[in-house]
Protein backbone atom coordinates (compact mmCIF):
# COMPACT_ATOMS: atom_id res chain seq x y z
CA UNK A 1 0.00 0.00 0.00
CA UNK A 2 2.43 2.31 0.95
CA UNK A 3 4.36 2.00 -2.74
CA UNK A 4 0.52 2.26 -4.12
CA UNK A 5 0.32 5.61 -2.48
CA UNK A 6 3.39 6.93 -3.26
CA UNK A 7 2.95 6.86 -7.18
CA UNK A 8 0.13 9.35 -6.45
CA UNK A 9 0.67 13.12 -6.25
CA UNK A 10 -0.15 14.56 -3.15
CA UNK A 11 -3.51 16.58 -4.57
CA UNK A 12 -5.04 13.84 -5.59
CA UNK A 13 -7.62 11.26 -3.20
CA UNK A 14 -5.93 8.60 -1.74
CA UNK A 15 -7.11 5.25 -2.64
CA UNK A 16 -9.10 3.11 0.34
CA UNK A 17 -7.19 -0.20 0.35
CA UNK A 18 -8.86 -3.41 1.27
CA UNK A 19 -5.96 -6.33 1.79
CA UNK A 20 -7.22 -9.50 1.97
CA UNK A 21 -5.67 -12.30 3.33
CA UNK A 22 -5.43 -16.10 4.28
CA UNK A 23 -3.06 -15.32 7.51
CA UNK A 24 -6.13 -14.22 9.94
CA UNK A 25 -3.41 -13.97 12.95
CA UNK A 26 -3.27 -10.64 14.58
CA UNK A 27 0.14 -10.01 13.89
CA UNK A 28 -0.53 -10.16 10.39
CA UNK A 29 -3.22 -7.86 10.79
CA UNK A 30 -1.14 -5.08 12.68
CA UNK A 31 1.42 -5.27 9.73
CA UNK A 32 -1.17 -4.67 7.19
CA UNK A 33 -2.61 -1.71 9.01
CA UNK A 34 1.16 -0.85 9.89
CA UNK A 35 2.15 -0.80 6.02
CA UNK A 36 -1.29 1.46 5.71
CA UNK A 37 -4.05 -0.08 4.10
CA UNK A 38 -7.44 1.08 5.45
CA UNK A 39 -9.31 -2.25 5.66
CA UNK A 40 -8.17 -5.87 6.10
CA UNK A 41 -9.85 -8.77 6.34
CA UNK A 42 -9.39 -12.73 6.04
CA UNK A 43 -10.29 -15.55 3.48
CA UNK A 44 -12.46 -17.24 2.49
CA UNK A 45 -14.34 -14.31 0.13
CA UNK A 46 -17.53 -13.45 1.83
CA UNK A 47 -19.39 -10.83 0.09
CA UNK A 48 -20.75 -9.53 3.56
CA UNK A 49 -17.75 -8.71 4.41
CA UNK A 50 -17.03 -6.69 1.65
CA UNK A 51 -20.13 -4.77 1.56
CA UNK A 52 -19.67 -3.93 5.49
CA UNK A 53 -15.70 -2.61 4.25
CA UNK A 54 -17.23 -0.72 1.54
CA UNK A 55 -19.71 0.69 3.71
CA UNK A 56 -16.84 1.92 6.07
CA UNK A 57 -14.95 3.42 2.70
CA UNK A 58 -18.19 4.93 1.73
CA UNK A 59 -19.04 6.79 5.00
CA UNK A 60 -15.40 8.00 5.01
CA UNK A 61 -15.40 9.45 1.83
CA UNK A 62 -18.89 11.06 2.38
CA UNK A 63 -17.83 12.79 5.94
CA UNK A 64 -14.51 14.53 4.46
Amino acid sequence: SEKIRNLLDDDRPQPYIIVQTAFGSEETKQQCFEAGVNDYMEKPLDLGKIKKALDKFYDESVSV
